[in-house]
């Protein structure tokens, strides 16, 4: 019997540079109902998106990433209302605040209840909202000039810290989903983790999951890619393809990024993924990460330096860094990757700039 060939991508990656929006430890299921939000559902609310996103995923590990020329396209619109209208800013700081309340209302009153197509439909009507004036607030001010910057900083720093606790508990919420999930089918946690929004539907409708062959695939890597508001998920050699796409290339021994906060330190890196597994950091050690959460801010406090793949002047790495006082360099993409546990590095956090010794 002819085996059926499996459908070829039609979704075209942009060429050009592509910028992280997150590294982490976060489930493919978590990830895959931002894809739509980013590049599409947000529109709604501010008049502007970013239309292509990847979401990829390799052994429990993901990122976001953005075309950059999409996303300075998306930043400058988000610049020019600002400017244009003032009230542009305390409406998002007060919608984020707002919608954060209300996720946060939401998921405690779900929480202990058994998944259902009905609490889903509600978790994911409040997770777009809130995500529309999350990412106006998070990325605006990479792209405000120095005054207007000035004049909104406080409310926009207040904004983006009292919204914080929404991932953590975003991701409580969808890891009680896939143990209940895993529990009943008795298939293993890390294939329920692999499901997209879309499957988790068609499962709480009629019990049915992909084969334990396909969420075992996509566990090793996968590849989320939006465009629209509309997916594909690629896998194996396509996911690969995907990521030789993603990455940035080297042209030099040192690595790049944006200064958080200034100041210079030097030691060992230590990479960290799952900060509560890192018994072995030690103080002094430079905190080489995707991004940091509330959950890192004791290996911080140890920390000469921080060093992350993602984030902003918004993000919690940055913000914590400024309250620390502490060197950090954001943004540098790849330092995950081109840095390894052990390695003597020097920080110039003052110029962004991390170099091996």
């Amino acid at each position: 019997m002819k085996k059926t060939a499996k459908p070829k991508a039609t979704t075209l990656l942009p060429t050009g540079p592509w910028v992280q929006h997150w590294a982490g430890a976060w489930s493919l299921l978590s990830c895959s109902f931002f894809g739509r939000y980013y590049t599409h559902d947000i529109a709604a609310t501010l008049k502007t998106r970013i239309p292509h996103a990847t979401l990829t995923s390799h052994n429990g590990m993901s990122a976001c990433r953005f075309p950059k020329y999409e996303l300075d396209a998306f930043g400058t619109e988000l610049g020019r209302q600002a400017k244009t209208n003032p009230k542009a800013v305390s409406v998002w700081c007060k919608s984020l605040k707002h919608q954060t309340d209300r996720i946060l209302r939401l998921l405690e009153k779900i929480k202990n209840q058994k998944p259902s197509a009905a609490n889903l439909l509600r978790f994911e009507n409040a997770l777009r909202d809130y995500t529309a004036p999350h990412i106006a607030v998070k990325k605006v001010v990479d792209y405000l000039d120095a005054p207007t910057l000035k004049k909104h900083m406080a409310q926009l720093q207040d904004a983006r810290l009292y919204s914080e606790p929404v991932y953590a508990e975003t991701e409580r919420y969808i890891k009680s989903v896939i143990q209940s999930i895993a529990k009943n089918t008795r298939r293993p946690e890390r294939q329920i983790e692999c499901l997209s929004g879309a499957e988790l539907h068609a499962y709480l409708k009629n019990k049915k999951l992909p084969s334990t062959k396909t969420l075992t695939e996509r566990f090793k890597q996968t590849a989320l890619v939006f465009h629209n508001g509309h997916f594909e998920i690629r896998t194996g050699k396509e996911a690969e393809k995907v990521g030789k796409t993603l990455e940035q290339p080297q042209r030099e021994d040192v690595i790049r990024g944006q200064c958080a906060h200034p100041g210079h330190a030097s030691g060992r890196v230590h990479i960290v993924w799952k900060p509560d597994e890192a018994t072995a950091f030690k103080n002094g050690d430079i905190l080489v990460t995707g991004m940091t959460r509330p959950e890192y801010l004791h290996l911080f406090k140890k920390a000469a330096a921080v060093v992350t793949d993602a984030g902003g002047i918004l993000s919690h790495a940055a913000i914590v860094a400024r309250e620390l006082k502490k060197p950090c360099i954001i943004g540098t993409q790849d330092a995950t990757k081109r840095l390894k546990d052990g390695d003597w590095v020097e920080v110039d956090a003052t110029q962004g700039i991390v170099q091996k010794k």
